[in-house]
């Protein structure tokens, strides 16, 4: 494992070699000022190209915005006064296709009454100057606040919160209309946009499990599923390969469509066990996820990169003084590069700054160590070679939670891959289509929900 520290600039070597360390970096910026603190909330790469920082500012409190180009460079800076709150939180960002984006926070309008806090949303144009359009407040009785929003099917935005004492979801237009509000049974914490509607994400302590709700574009509730007692709650939701969601939840859990779990995983970085905030689908198929852990009162970031079958592949560490906060993580579609806001006190600059750094994909370094394989098991399928007319291959599924199936050719190319669907998924026998694979000696590959792996290996005529 490398392990890195956020010193100096925003990030140097502390365990491993300086040139190695810092030839992972890509590039690195800071953010801030030396008289106040500066915080990051939330990281969103623009359709313009580029990224917006999301955050604030203390003293005085002002929501603080940061528009860059691809290579962190500053493109401007802006910040906001929400009127009467003297204290003031933002939470998450989300663009339209028009180029406008709305910042979700909440606050104290009172602070002599640090128990009743208010929401307000925020809508900017990320044009030259980064213009305010409008704002709003949301004032109830108690606490209010939105947890996550998205993008909704007719380009307005779909929130999830706790407003006036109830858990509800709200639609609103670029113009700040109110298309819909809706008490909902449950609080929703995530929630991400899926072909016919939205997953929302609820955690439930007692019993100590969470909920998956589908709910489709018309704010109707069709379905939920419990999820396995490991995942507690969400932090994010966010696709992966077509036809799969993956879900941090303290763990790392990945479901189909249907809702069904693939898999779950605790992941660790030497003997500590991070929780999971988020995870992003790579330009190679595979994933890189943010995991935070508290040690000795400081907080850090740990960074993994995970194969689909979750298991984990490389790691480094990022820590900076006292502790760092998780801004927002992101994939360059151009470079491969992963990208990571985050928040760190001491700053270089001074006080709390924001930092925004690229590493390097690990696909082009070579790993410090090489990954624990799991043992391979027997798999049984036939005909086997298949012939020139056969266009069905049977296969013994080796475990019930057998799921995924792969097909590759002898240089570890991806042929085909045939996920757990409900005519295969639980079936004493699976019937796997094999039109259009050419000729050749193949390997087949099955894993279960443990990560277990099942290879034969297939001729095909």
């Amino acid at each position: 494992m490398l392990r890195f520290a956020l010193l100096g600039w925003w990030l140097v070597t502390l365990l491993v070699s300086a040139p190695a360390a810092r030839a992972q970096i890509l590039w690195q910026r800071a953010y801030g000022t030396a008289t106040t603190n500066d915080f990051c909330s939330d990281m969103l790469p623009l359709r313009a190209g580029g990224y917006l920082l999301v955050g604030r500012q203390e003293a005085p409190a002002r929501v603080l915005l940061i528009r860059t180009n691809t290579q962190g460079d500053t493109l401007w800076t802006r910040k906001y006064a929400i009127r009467g709150f003297g204290l003031l939180y933002t939470g998450r960002a989300c663009e339209d296709n028009a180029g406008r984006v709305l910042v979700t926070g909440n606050g104290l309008l009172d602070l002599n009454n640090p128990f009743d806090s208010d929401a307000f949303l925020l809508m900017i144009n990320t044009n030259s100057r980064g213009d305010s359009l409008w704002s709003k407040k949301f004032r109830g009785p108690t606490n209010d606040r939105f947890y996550d929003m998205t993008l909704g099917v007719s380009n307005d935005f779909v929130l999830t919160g706790e407003i006036n004492t109830h858990c509800q979801m709200l639609r609103l237009t670029a113009n700040g209309q109110t298309l819909q509000q809706s008490i909902t049974a449950f609080c929703a914490q995530t929630i991400l946009k899926v072909p016919g509607g939205f997953w929302l994400g609820s955690p439930s302590y007692n019993p100590a499990t969470s909920k998956i709700y589908f709910m489709d574009d018309t704010g109707n509730i069709i379905r939920f599923k419990q999820c396995p007692a490991n995942i507690t709650g969400f932090y994010s939701l966010s696709l992966a390969e077509p036809g799969y969601i993956l879900a941090c939840g303290g763990r790392l859990a990945k479901f189909d469509l249907n809702m069904d779990t693939v898999w779950t995983r605790q992941l660790r970085y030497y003997q500590l066990l991070p929780t999971a905030r988020l995870v992003r689908l790579t330009t190679d198929n595979h994933y890189v996820m943010l995991g935070e852990n508290y040690t000795n009162g400081a907080r850090e970031i740990s960074v993994h990169k995970l194969d689909p079958q979750g298991r984990q592949l490389r790691d480094t560490l990022l820590q900076r003084g006292y502790h760092t906060d998780i801004g927002g993580l992101a994939v360059d579609a151009a470079t491969g590069a992963y990208v990571v806001a985050a928040s760190a006190w001491q700053g270089p600059i001074g006080r709390t700054d924001v930092g925004l750094l690229a590493l390097r994909p690990w696909a082009t370094v070579t790993a410090t160590s090489a990954p624990r394989r799991p043992a391979v098991g027997p798999l049984q399928a036939w005909p086997n070679p298949a012939g020139a007319g056969q266009m069905l291959l049977r296969v013994r599924p080796p475990h019930p939670s057998a799921t995924t199936a792969e097909l590759l050719d002898l240089t570890g190319r991806l042929v085909r891959r045939w996920p757990a669907t409900a005519t295969v998924a639980g079936a004493a026998t699976w019937e796997l289509p094999l039109a259009g694979v050419a000729p050749g000696v193949y390997l087949l590959t099955v894993y279960d929900r443990a990560g277990q792996r099942y290879v034969a290996r297939l001729g095909r005529e």
